[in-house]
């Protein structure tokens, strides 16, 4: 897929989250390991990293919803649906009846 000229401002936002995450990972496992003050502090981090995870989440979801674009999970379910028609029309001996089951949705 050929990337855009503008980045994508949730991507960005995961990225650097991800990236806080593992540095206050990597500083606790040097120097903060056995303190209680700093395990209250990183869990009040991964909290927030939590917190920060869903929101991007969830404004992803609101904005694919507004363009009418499907979801990662849509896109998922409507490739395994293709590959269950292209395996069923790549057999010799393909019944109608299997081609018809596996072209059915179960929502």
């Amino acid at each position: 897929m050929a990337r855009s000229l503008f980045p994508d401002p949730l991507e960005l936002l995961r990225e650097g989250v991800n990236r806080f995450e593992a540095g206050v990972n990597a500083l606790a496992q040097r120097k903060l390991a056995n303190s209680t003050e700093a395990a209250r502090t990183l869990h009040k981090v991964a909290r927030a990293s939590v917190g920060a995870r869903q929101l991007a989440d969830r404004s992803l979801a609101g904005v694919l919803a507004l363009l009418e674009l499907p979801s990662r999970s849509e896109v998922a379910a409507l490739a395994a649906a293709v590959q269950r028609v292209e395996d069923c029309c790549g057999r010799t001996a393909c019944s109608k009846a299997r081609c018809a089951s596996a072209l059915a949705w179960s929502n």
